[in-house]
């Protein structure tokens, strides 16, 4: 069966995270050097910038968005002890527990959360709570 990405999650840490029918792939879409610098002007800069890489990202296989940046990883689901996903006044909460190590992020789009629960529940079963 061919990999192919199911849900790309952005967050608000400039990353997307895709959920694959294999494996979670974290992508970086960009740093804040433009925001810091140049104020309001470089952070609609670098968010038009962020638009048009996730735009290329979309277009890519899911072995090709792992190798577009040397800082993006993948999780296979074997390797994934827990995810734990919440939401609440402040946002939206997605915690991955591989081994002894976490990885947090919060999605940007507030609204999508239970699509993004429907998409991971059938992959993970068990190790997917929602609170």
């Amino acid at each position: 069966m061919n990999e192919e990405i199911l849900e790309a999650i952005e967050t608000k840490d400039r990353k997307v995270l895709y959920i694959t029918s294999n494996r979670l792939i974290i992508a970086k879409l960009g740093g804040q050097a433009l925001s810091m610098a140049f104020g309001v002007f470089g952070a609609l800069a670098e968010s038009r910038m962020r638009a048009k890489k996730k735009e290329q990202l979309s277009k890519l296989s899911p072995e090709s968005v792992l190798t577009a940046n040397k800082k993006n990883f993948a999780i296979p689901y074997t390797d994934v002890t827990k995810v734990e996903m919440s939401k609440g006044f402040l946002g939206q909460k997605i915690t991955i527990t591989v081994g002894a190590k976490k990885h947090k992020f919060a999605p940007s789009k507030r609204k999508e959360f239970d699509d993004y629960v429907n998409v991971l529940q059938p992959l993970l079963g068990d190790k997917l709570t929602v609170s």
